[in-house]
Order: C-alpha cells, then sequence, then structure tokens
C-alpha cells in the first residue's frame, strides 16, 4: 500500500511538473510598459507584446516602443527591418541582462490595425 501511495505522489508530481513546464513555453501577454518596469520576471520567457518599431541607422538597430518611449531591442533586424514606423505585435523570447539590455529574439511579427 505504501509502494501504491509513493507512486501515486511520484505520478502526480511528475504531471506538475510537465504542466508547469508546458505552460512556461506558452507566449505570456503583457503590456510593453510592464514588460520594461518588470523585465527581470520575464527574463528567459516568451513574451506577445504590441508597440511601435522604430530604428536607428549607425549602427543600424531596430526595437518596440511606444509613446513613453519604453523601449526592448528587436533582434534578427530581418524580422521587422521592413515594418519601421507600423504598430506590432511581436512574440519571441525576452531576455535582460546588465550588458545586453533588453531584448527580445523575434519569432512572430504581426501588423496591429
Amino acid at each position: 500500500m505504501l509502494i501504491h501511495k509513493i507512486f501515486a505522489a511520484g505520478f502526480v508530481l511528475g504531471l506538475l511538473v510537465a504542466c508547469a513546464e508546458t505552460a512556461s513555453n506558452e507566449p505570456i501577454t503583457v503590456d510593453l510598459p510592464h514588460l520594461v518596469a518588470e523585465h527581470e520576471a520575464y527574463d528567459g520567457r516568451v513574451v506577445n507584446v504590441s508597440g511601435r518599431v522604430a530604428s536607428f541607422d549607425d549602427p543600424r538597430h531596430y526595437w518596440l516602443e511606444d509613446d513613453e518611449f519604453n523601449r526592448v531591442a528587436l533582434m534578427p533586424d530581418e524580422s521587422v527591418s521592413d515594418k519601421v514606423g507600423e504598430q506590432v505585435r511581436i512574440i519571441g523570447a525576452f531576455s535582460t541582462s546588465p550588458d545586453q539590455g533588453r531584448q527580445i529574439e523575434v519569432t512572430g511579427v504581426t501588423r496591429v490595425e
């Protein structure tokens, strides 16, 4: 009987871990001001966030911003280079670090009307 309880507890624990891992790979919808303010909480997570694509020429780089100039870098350049000035929804892996700043490795871009 004790073996059955141990097996059942292990099985339930395994299910909980599997569900948590699956949930952590799903995009988290977050607004840009919150992503910027709470950036450490989203480090390593897949996010779904919207804003306007902006760029700078020297050196060429792109970022997502809002009217309050909350900004997150977007990579790779090719994923958004044709969207400058447009409102978009970005899906991608968010990371933050003191030397690299806040950035999203873009996996999806959708124009927002």
